[in-house]
């Protein structure tokens, strides 16, 4: 009887240690905004043709800007680190700005792009900007409002964000996309003349690390 009461209690504690089991599996889930996105459509593809606009953009070097070389520990000081970069990416700039020098942008392309380069010759030689800075107007909410139907709305982590195809850079072939979001305290963007599924991608790896 005793063996037969023990056989009981084990067939019983099966199905309780497997629905615990699958909770746990459940709950490990990722979120939707950290994983791999499709590429978005946007309602409005439109833009201002580069010969459209009414003054010619000056568009400073990233040495003016005040850029350092991307070594190991400016990276790292970044909070940006290369492994959250498309594969073929790598840091070449890193550019600390604003009055209290907490805001900062990495710049990384597929190859070398020299100190004298602007943002024109970062998107010919399909590179990026990665920018984090304190948290002001740089919100899903707020570029949504901004841009209506040119933008995308989507998740990055926890937190919404708002995919744009902006005006092209230099030449009408040169439209980048800007990826904006805010976790409340800072606000991010990633932007360049990339696939917007590497734009997407690299936010989701930066949020959810």
């Amino acid at each position: 009887m005793r063996m037969m009461i023990r056989r009981a209690v084990a067939i019983l504690l099966v199905p309780v240690l497997a629905v615990a089991v699958h909770a746990v599996v459940a709950s490990a889930a990722p979120s939707p905004g950290c994983l791999p996105a499709a590429a978005p459509v946007f309602a409005d593809n439109s833009f201002t043709p580069v010969e459209g606009t009414y003054t010619v953009p000056q568009y400073p070097s990233f040495e003016s800007m005040g850029a350092s070389p991307a070594t190991a520990a400016a990276v790292a000081a970044s909070g940006i680190a290369n492994a959250q970069l498309p594969a073929g990416q790598a840091a070449r700039f890193v550019v600390n700005f604003g009055p209290d020098g907490r805001s900062v942008m990495l710049v990384s392309a597929p190859g070398q792009l020299p100190a004298q380069a602007t943002v024109v010759d970062l998107a010919r030689a399909g590179g990026m900007e990665i920018v984090r800075q304190p948290a002001g107007n740089g919100s899903a909410a707020e570029v949504l409002a901004a841009v209506g139907a040119r933008a995308v709305p989507l998740k990055i982590g926890a937190f919404d964000a708002a995919l744009v195809h902006a005006d092209p850079v230099g030449s009408d072939d040169l439209r980048p996309y800007e990826l904006h979001w805010s976790d409340g305290a800072n606000d991010f963007m990633v932007y360049g003349v990339v696939p917007p599924t590497d734009v997407i991608a690299t936010g989701r790896a930066l949020a959810c690390h």
